[in-house]
């Protein structure tokens, strides 16, 4: 009954038993009907989690986080909602590696990765980077509401981690925030930012978060918090 009709394989019909396969066309709107029996439909859901989840710390690979960061921007656009992201590594990791052997490095990911699926909200996305660096996503989350987010979770693997870990020396981290509206940016340009805040966070001593915003007064230079 609608003014456009619908399609079923580029032909219009008012009634038809699908198939498989069929590609449904409503307006704008064009689907692909699928039937998998329980066995097929874990089979694709295995697949789909292997290509998009880190096996060493069960959070977003980077590709999956990268991808998901694109998507978050381009649906605030609308609206100009407010969008976040942290990036932060483990400081002197290698050292750690060094002094405690891989295997310890592999827990520590883990129970960094733990800590921060455990602070973030539903929405929020947490993904490994590369390494010993990790990403979160903050859709609708302006600098203050991500600085407490990164200071929370700083906080939270200095006194914890260590303990359940067995270290000796501190575990800390430091974090790099970068915020602004989803029309004033792009994917690698949100990411540039919160890299040169993290950056800046190791400069001035580690263990610490930073946040990069953009000079609204007449120069055009990056400061921090």
């Amino acid at each position: 009954g609608s003014k456009n009709g619908t399609f079923v394989n580029d032909s219009a019909v008012h009634q038809k038993a699908l198939k498989p396969g069929d590609k449904i066309c409503m307006g704008r709107v064009i689907l692909k009907f699928d039937c998998r029996d329980l066995a097929e439909q874990r089979a694709y859901e295995e697949i789909y989690r292997l290509a998009t989840i880190d096996h060493m710390t069960s959070v977003l690979n980077k590709a999956a986080i990268t991808r998901i960061l694109s998507e978050e921007i381009a649906a605030s656009l609308r609206d100009h909602r407010w969008i976040s992201v942290l990036v932060m590594d483990i400081d002197r990791f290698k050292s750690i590696n060094d002094v405690h052997g891989h295997l310890m490095g592999d827990r520590i990911l883990q129970a960094v990765a733990k800590v921060l699926r455990s602070s973030v909200r539903r929405r929020d996305k947490v993904g490994r980077f590369g390494g010993d660096e990790f990403m979160i996503v903050l859709p609708e989350t302006g600098r203050k509401g991500a600085l407490q987010l990164a200071e929370r979770i700083r906080s939270s693997i200095e006194k914890s981690a260590c303990t359940e870990l067995g270290v000796s020396e501190g575990l800390t981290t430091s974090i790099g925030v970068a915020s602004c509206r989803a029309v004033d940016t792009d994917c690698d340009n949100l990411l540039e930012h919160a890299d040169a805040a993290l950056y800046r966070a190791k400069a001035l001593g580690r263990n610490r978060a930073e946040h990069w915003m953009k000079a609204r007064v007449h120069k055009k230079t990056e400061v921090y918090s």
